[in-house]
């Protein structure tokens, strides 16, 4: 899971096949700079470890934030 630096917006890795290209060659202590869906622009991002219900619930809060 990717988190913006910018917007704080959460992006699943599964949910984008350019970041998981990113996630899968990422070194360690690095934080990727990569497109974020909620800003449209380059911000840095960075990487978190989430299982899936976590992720879940995150998304279900964006959501709400959104209506």
């Amino acid at each position: 899971m990717f988190l913006c630096t910018n917007c704080f917006f959460y992006t699943a890795v599964r949910d984008d096949p350019r970041m998981s290209i990113e996630y899968d060659n990422l070194p360690s202590e690095h934080d990727p700079f990569m497109p974020c869906k909620h800003c449209n622009r380059l911000y840095s991002h960075r990487v978190l470890m989430a299982s899936k219900s976590d992720y879940e619930r995150i998304v279900k809060d964006q959501l709400k934030s959104k209506k």
